[in-house]
């Protein structure tokens, strides 16, 4: 029989704590040829039974109509456990065929069916390695030692393939990217005054209203250094607004004074007027005042001051009109100084707007500071990226490099498929020849049959004389062993 299947080991058995028998249906020569494999799910760690021990085996009788049997385990595959049956045929041949022997089409077939076997073993293991491509100029020890890196950096490849949405993202933006890596000494320099940073995003909301009103901000700058002086302007001008209050109260006393004294003056006049008519009005009193020589000597002797007091009137009534015009001028003054006292006021008003620009125009200081920390943070973010992008290169890298391990091992492959078929070459030469000697054999029977013929025509009794003599001759067995 042939060995019609390529299969050499089982699917895995997933263990149930229950199931102890595991059946296979590949050809075997002999039980000490089964191998059997348990690893733990968990932690992938592999064990290999110990036949009789851990395991024992039982054949199909016929291995070439019924290849395969049963694997019994001493105890049931555990829960969390699978098992694996696969064979384990030495590589070495043990049969001995001998000049001028028998040929046995068994023995030979059980020869070419071991070939076989160990070739798919050896194939099943190919299938499980990593492999060089065939044409890759790479070694198998430039693989492993790729490989060596690869697993040494596994940490950061799982890190990496965990943040691909962030990888993806960063790639989308890589321009941004490459123009904060040319200005990578700016970012340093912010990387320095990273609390200044930190101070102004605890202020964003300042910052936010300084943005807000820009033009203000920008007029304020204009005018800074009106700004600056409006206290000193505020001062001088309420110290102005102060004296022209002064002067503006010292101008009202006087008009008081000289309107009391315009009053004075006229009451005197209009006294004396009163006097004047009744003497021309009445001689009856004039007479009457020859008899009050006292009384007229008194008038006589305030004659002066009588006949002054129009002068004194006038002097009055000129007195009345420049403390009339001063009280004018002093309405006039404090007028000014009031106006000057809300011009100053109106200064102060603008100073203090000056001073909330100044403040604003801070505001907008530390809003830039905010836009540089911002910009620092943008910087760090593409140097990340570009971190990230270096790792994904070292991954790709290794990916490459086990591709091309993988296809030294398809190398592997083909060169054992060629062996395969050397061998079955061999084995169909072997065949040829095989059939060439069975044909030989055919003729030396065919010309055994043609001399008992014509023997038989003869003598029965010769015949059986030269059959024996012819059987017996020498000449007979190196007739076949030519054939051979």
């Amino acid at each position: 029989m042939t060995v019609s299947s390529t299969n050499r080991k089982t699917s895995p058995f997933i263990g149930n704590g229950l199931t102890a028998e595991l059946p296979f249906a590949f050809k075997v020569f002999k039980k000490q040829d089964v191998l059997v494999v348990v690893a733990d799910t968990a932690t992938g760690l592999e064990t290999t039974l110990t036949l009789d021990a851990e395991f024992s085996v039982a054949l199909n009788s016929n291995q070439n109509n019924n290849p395969g049997g049963t694997v019994t385990l001493v105890a049931p595959l555990a829960v969390g456990k699978t098992a694996v049956i696969s064979s384990r045929v030495t590589l070495t041949q043990s049969t001995d065929i001998t000049n001028q022997g028998g040929f046995q089409p068994q023995v030979i077939e059980d020869c070419l069916d071991r070939l076989t076997i160990t070739t798919q073993q050896l194939q099943e293991q190919v299938d499980r390695s990593a492999k060089l491509p065939i044409t890759s100029v790479e070694d198998a020890n430039a693989m492993s030692e790729d490989l060596v890196r690869l697993a040494e950096s596994a940490d950061n490849i799982d890190i990496v393939a965990n943040d691909k949405d962030n990888l993806d993202t960063v790639a989308g933006h890589i321009a941004n990217v490459d123009t904060v890596a040319g200005h990578i000494a700016n970012v340093d320099t912010v990387a320095g005054h990273i609390a200044n940073v930190d101070t102004v995003a605890a202020r964003a909301a300042n910052v936010d209203t300084v943005a807000n009103n820009i033009a203000s901000v920008n007029s304020a700058a204009t005018n800074m250094a009106a700004i600056i002086a409006a206290p000193t302007n505020a001062a001088t001008a309420t110290s102005k607004a102060a004296i022209a209050t002064a002067a503006a109260t010292s101008a009202t006393e006087q008009a008081s004074i000289a309107t009391e004294a315009a009053a004075e003056a006229a009451a005197a006049v209009t006294a004396m007027e009163a006097a004047v008519d009744v003497l021309n009005t009445s001689s009856d009193a004039i007479n009457d005042c020859a008899f009050a020589v006292d009384e007229i000597v008194a008038v006589a002797d305030a004659l002066p001051l009588i006949e002054a007091a129009p002068g004194k009137a006038e002097e009055a009534l000129g007195a009345k009109a420049v403390a009339t015009e001063q009280a004018s001028v002093a309405t006039a003054q404090a007028g000014i100084a009031t106006a000057k006292a809300s011009e100053a006021t109106t200064q102060a008003g603008v100073a203090t707007t000056q001073a909330g620009i100044a403040a604003t125009q801070a505001g907008i200081s530390a809003t830039q500071a905010g836009v540089s920390t911002t910009q620092a943070g943008i910087a760090t973010a593409k140097a990340d990226l570009a971190t990230a992008k270096a790792d994904l290169a070292t991954t790709e890298a290794g990916i490459a490099t086990a591709q091309a391990g993988i296809a030294t091992a398809q190398a592997n492959e083909s060169t054992v498929q060629a062996g395969i078929s050397t061998a079955q070459a061999g084995i169909a030469t072997t065949k040829a020849d095989l059939a060439t000697t069975e044909a030989g054999i055919a003729t030396a029977q065919a010309q055994i049959a043609t001399t008992q013929a014509g023997a038989a025509a003869a003598s029965a009794e010769g015949i059986s004389a030269a059959v024996a003599a012819f059987y017996e001759s020498n000449a007979l067995r190196e007739f076949g062993l030519n054939l051979l």
